[in-house]
């Protein structure tokens, strides 16, 4: 994991001296906040930080970009449930990893406290490269927006796999468990 103030070349340091290509973001509390991908620091996701900064690219450094200011926080992410999975073929995971179009699938389970909530449980992620090398193959992650339109589109819209949840708003939809 890495702190969310983490700068984020340090965080792609950190990944490449430990081998990951993915790292869980915490907060000052090591509470979970969101995961950040060398796929993110790597790809244009600072550029437009820094531009919507202030409009300009040129006027601020990389050096100011801090791993919040580009993660995909919790609130946003798709997760399967661990039910699903129990249940799920090689197959179905690998469908499910076309409809989201995301590289990384979070398996969570909800388990109830004694207080009578329900907490999420990270069980695991699904990686697709892992995916590609134990099956040998390469498939295609679909659903890459063009357009704003596109992306509108394609938010609005529930994907199709049986295993995908969503926690948009916080809200597990099968089960109308909280979650964040």
């Amino acid at each position: 994991s890495v702190l969310a103030t983490t700068q984020i070349d340090a965080a792609l340091q950190q990944m490449i001296a430990v081998g990951l290509r993915l790292l869980f973001v915490t907060d000052a509390s090591f509470r979970l906040v969101g995961l950040i991908t060398s796929y993110d620091i790597a790809g244009e996701k600072p550029l437009l930080y820094l531009q919507s900064i202030d409009g300009h690219i040129n006027s601020h450094s990389r050096d100011v970009i801090q791993v919040q200011h580009i993660m995909q926080p919790v609130s946003t992410w798709r997760v399967l449930e661990y039910a699903a999975v129990e249940r799920a073929k090689v197959g179905d995971i690998v469908e499910t990893f076309k409809q989201s179009g995301q590289r990384h699938l979070m398996v969570l389970q909800y388990d109830d406290t004694p207080s009578g909530r329900s907490e999420p449980l990270v069980r695991g992620l699904f990686s697709a490269r892992q995916f590609e090398r134990a099956l040998d193959i390469t498939f295609d992650i679909g659903h890459r927006s063009d357009s704003f339109a596109e992306l509108e589109r394609s938010l609005n819209h529930p994907l199709q796999s049986p295993l995908f949840e969503s926690n948009s708003q916080h809200t597990h939809h099968r089960t109308g468990r909280k979650w964040g």
